[in-house]
């Protein structure tokens, strides 16, 4: 993203919208003789996982190999990963024992939310 101010001036605000489901790690300036050029660190966000695990259920983060939180039940591991989930502003999603997604829930800023 560039930016070429109107005037020259030193107190020159920025805002900058990063994508959904992501944190800012750093912003850089790299300044040239015209502009000024920001350089963005940017971490997405890891979506919360509720997946069975033998007779119990796990809770783990997307990437993880080690759960979070393993629960006798289904609804105490959805309750566990929708308080993660919101923590970080980002998506909870629960399979079932067949391992396909049954339900999907977005805790961050929803680009197109519902309608209502």
């Amino acid at each position: 993203m560039t930016f070429l101010p109107q005037k020259a001036s030193a107190n020159v605000q920025f805002i900058f919208k990063l994508p959904n489901n992501s944190r800012l790690l750093g912003a850089y300036p790299l300044f040239t003789k015209d502009f000024i050029t920001f350089k963005f660190q940017i971490m997405k966000k890891k979506n919360v996982h509720v997946v069975p695990k033998g007779d119990n259920w796990a809770v783990k983060s997307a990437g993880s190999t080690r759960p979070a939180k393993v629960t006798g039940t289904q609804k105490e591991a959805i309750d566990r990963a929708r308080e993660i989930a919101k923590n970080n502003n980002s998506e909870m999603l629960v399979h079932g024992r067949n391992g396909r997604i049954r339900q999907k829930n977005s805790f961050g800023n929803d680009p197109h939310p519902p309608e209502g």
